[in-house]
C-alpha cells in the first residue's frame, strides 16, 4: 500500500511537472522573443494556395518551442550554465569574451583574417566608392568591429589578422584617393569608446566620430570634449542576445550640452528608416547609415543646416543635399558590392580594342535609376585581375561600371541606349567582349 502511494506521488509530481509549460503558456501567454530573434509563426490549417497544411503539426511543434511558458528564463539560465563551466556562450551570434566583454559572432572571420572577401572584392568596394564620390562630394567611414579596435578581451580563438577587412580596405581607399574618415586610428588613441556588452560605440564614441567626419567636411566640432554625465545603466544588444530573461547593465555616459536642431515630419526614432532634421548652421547633408548611427545622428543634425539620414542600403545620390557621408560597419561592407549605388557612371576616354566573343547583360527597367537612366547589369565570364575596372562603350561613349561580387558588373545607361562592347583585364591582358541584351 505504501508503495503504491509512492507511486502516485511521483506519478504526480511528474505530471505537474510536464503541465507545468502548457498550462503556463496558456495562462500568460506565449514568450516573446529576445532581442534581434526571430521565432516560428503561429501555424496556419491552409497552405498559401488554400490548400490543407501538411505541415501544420511540425509548424504547430516548432511555434511551442519557441514560444513555451519560461522559455526565456531556461534559455538565459543554460547559457550562464554554459558560459561558467564550458566558457563558451552557447549561442553562436555571440562570443564570450574575457572580463565580462561579449562580441558579434558574425565578426570572427573578420577579426582572424579568415573572411571570403578577397583583394578583388575590396577593390572592388573602394573603386564602387571612387565612382560614387565623381557623383558628388562623398565622406566614408568604417564603423569597425569592436574586436578590431579590442583583441585584448577576445577569447583564444586565434591570432587576430595582421590588418582588419576594415584596414585593408581603407588602404585600397588612400590608393584611390577616396575621403575616408580613420576610425580605426582615431579610437585606437583613445580610452575605450565601445561598449562591453554591445555591438555599438558609446554616446562618446558617437561624438568623436561625429567631430572627424566634420572635420572632413570643412567644419570645425569638439563634441568629443563633452560634458558627457551619467545615463541610465544599459543592457547591451549582446547582453540581451545572450541572456534574454536576465537584466544585467553596464555604466553610461550620455552628451550633457546643447543639441540644436528640430525633426522635419513624424520620424523621431534613432531607429527610423528615414530622419529629417534642420538647424540653423549651414550645409545639407545626406547620412547613409546603420545601428551606429543611433548615437552619432544628433551631433551631425546639430552641425547642418539640413540632413537626411536613411537606413537603406541602396545608396542613392541623386537627390539634392551637397555632400554625402556613408557609415557601414566592418561585418556588413560586402554591402558595397551586392547591388549597384543610384548614380551616374562617368564616361572616360579610352579606346577600346576590337571584340572577340560575346557576353549577355540584362535591362532591368524596374530597378532605381537616376532620371532618363535603364540599369544594365551581367557577370564576366572570367576573373578580372584585381585592379582591372571594367569598361562598356554605348552610344559613342565609354563609361566605366561599378563591380559587384563574384564578377558581376552593372552601369546606368541613358533610356534608349544599346551597350555594345565591354571590356575588362585578366592575367594582364585586355578582354573585349561584343554585348547582347538578355532574352
Amino acid at each position: 500500500m505504501k508503495k503504491n502511494w509512492l507511486y502516485i506521488v511521483f506519478l504526480a509530481l511528474f505530471l505537474g511537472i510536464c503541465l507545468i509549460f502548457p498550462v503556463g503558456t496558456w495562462l500568460s501567454g506565449p514568450s516573446e522573443a529576445g532581442a534581434n530573434e526571430v521565432l516560428s509563426q503561429p501555424p496556419k490549417w491552409e497552405d498559401k494556395r488554400g490548400n490543407w497544411n501538411d505541415a501544420y503539426l511540425q509548424d504547430a511543434a516548432a511555434w511551442y518551442n519557441d514560444h513555451f511558458y519560461l522559455r526565456q528564463e531556461l534559455v538565459s539560465t543554460q547559457r550562464l550554465l554554459t558560459g561558467k563551466v564550458f566558457g563558451t556562450s552557447g549561442e553562436d551570434s555571440v562570443i564570450l569574451g574575457k572580463d565580462g566583454w561579449l562580441f558579434y559572432g558574425s565578426t570572427l572571420e573578420d577579426f582572424t583574417g579568415t573572411t571570403d572577401l578577397t583583394e578583388r572584392d575590396l577593390y572592388a568596394m573602394a573603386r564602387n566608392l571612387y565612382l560614387m564620390s565623381q557623383e558628388k562630394p562623398l565622406i566614408f567611414l568604417v564603423a569597425p568591429n569592436k574586436n578590431s579596435l579590442h583583441p585584448q578581451y577576445m577569447p583564444n580563438f586565434g591570432a587576430q589578422a595582421e590588418k582588419t577587412t576594415g584596414e585593408r580596405l581603407q588602404d585600397w581607399l588612400r590608393e584611390l584617393g577616396v575621403n575616408f574618415v580613420d576610425i580605426y586610428s582615431a579610437f585606437q588613441k583613445e580610452p575605450v569608446l565601445y561598449y562591453a556588452t554591445d555591438s555599438h560605440w558609446t554616446p562618446k564614441g558617437a561624438a568623436l566620430a561625429a567631430d572627424l567626419i566634420n572635420q572632413a567636411a570643412g567644419k570645425t566640432t569638439n563634441y568629443y570634449a563633452g560634458p558627457f554625465e551619467p545615463g541610465e545603466p544599459y543592457t547591451g544588444d549582446l547582453y540581451e542576445m545572450l541572456y534574454p530573461a536576465f537584466a544585467g547593465t553596464e555604466p553610461d555616459w550620455i552628451y550633457g550640452g546643447q543639441l540644436d536642431f528640430s525633426y522635419v515630419g513624424n520620424a523621431q526614432r534613432p531607429d527610423s528608416i528615414t530622419l529629417q532634421t534642420q538647424s540653423h548652421e549651414s550645409g545639407s547633408l545626406l547620412v547613409y547609415r546603420d545601428s551606429f548611427g543611433n548615437v552619432l545622428y544628433p551631433y551631425l543634425a546639430d552641425s547642418f543646416g539640413s540632413v537626411r539620414f536613411s537606413r537603406s542600403t541602396t545608396y542613392d545620390l541623386t537627390g539634392e543635399e551637397e555632400l554625402v557621408v556613408l557609415e557601414l560597419v566592418e561585418r556588413n561592407l560586402s554591402y558595397l558590392i551586392e547591388k549597384a549605388p543610384v548614380c551616374h557612371n562617368p564616361t572616360v576616354e579610352l579606346s577600346l580594342p576590337e571584340p572577340v566573343g560575346s557576353l549577355v547583360l540584362e535591362k532591368d527597367t524596374k530597378a532605381n535609376a537616376p532620371e532618363g537612366y535603364v540599369l544594365w547589369q551581367g557577370t564576366l565570364d572570367s576573373t578580372p585581375d584585381v585592379q582591372s575596372s571594367v569598361y562598356v562603350s554605348a552610344g559613342g561613349d565609354v563609361y566605366e561600371a561599378f563591380l559587384l561580387k563574384e564578377n558581376g558588373v552593372a552601369l546606368y545607361l541613358p533610356e534608349g541606349v544599346q551597350p555594345d562592347t565591354l571590356v575588362w583585364e585578366t592575367g594582364g591582358v585586355l578582354e573585349s567582349k561584343t554585348i547582347s541584351e538578355k532574352g
